[in-house]
């Protein structure tokens, strides 16, 4: 069963096939244009670490492969680790509750070679954060997947841990992207006011930005 959606907006127009399979697993997206009204850069980084070129001055860690290493007289533990990974996993997901979406669908998926995966997980370094789900998730995640909330858990922690990349997309009101060293990007439809409140009192700070790793008629 095949079905051709057109949405039309004010401020964006998107184009969309979407193949239906009996799983429901395979909804392929392919947008031609997608603008939202807001975005944001969400980021463990203080901005006031920014000079007037927006680039980061203060030394921190940036990599799941910096744990053992020290920053400001302080070494990152495991735990400290997982304690920020989950802020970023709950960010997504408080987006995902307020915008009562289904779904995020996982679009330009990229994955490290199989070998190097089970080196990572297998090193007794990062082995206790490395749940036999976590490792189930790799294994089966496909191109154009439809994740609900515990595969989004899953699949997020992947990428922060470089195993894996993606983008998330949920039509056009909401999508999630990554870029290097433990950056964020989040666009939705909707301002998200007091979302966004609850996100900074976690602990992350929350800056107005258009996502680098939108996809538009420019780039092509």
């Amino acid at each position: 069963m095949q079905y051709v959606l057109v949405i039309l907006r004010e401020n964006y127009q998107e184009w969309a096939d979407i193949i239906l399979t009996d799983d429901k697993r395979a909804i392929l997206f392919e947008w031609s244009y997608l603008y939202m009204d807001f975005g944001w850069r969400i980021t463990k980084y203080n901005p006031d670490h920014r000079n007037d070129r927006g680039n980061y001055s203060k030394d921190e860690w940036t990599s799941i492969s910096d744990i053992g290493s020290t920053y400001d007289n302080k070494p990152l533990t495991i735990e400290k680790y997982k304690e920020t990974e989950d802020l970023y996993v709950r960010a997504i997901l408080t987006f995902v509750e307020f915008l009562n979406i289904p779904y995020l669908q996982v679009k330009e998926l990229w994955m490290q070679d199989a070998n190097d995966y089970e080196q990572r997980s297998n090193n007794s370094k990062y082995q206790s954060i490395y749940s036999r789900e976590l490792v189930d998730a790799f294994s089966t995640i496909t191109e154009g997947e439809l994740l609900q909330k515990d595969s989004i858990v899953q699949t997020t922690r992947l990428i922060l841990r470089e195993n894996i990349w993606c983008k998330y997309q949920y039509q056009a009101l909401m999508y999630v992207h990554f870029g290097y060293d433990y950056y964020m990007y989040i666009g939705s439809s909707q301002p998200c006011s007091g979302l966004i409140q609850g996100i900074v009192a976690s602990g992350l700070f929350v800056e107005p930005f258009e996502s680098p790793y939108l996809d538009n008629e420019d780039d092509e």
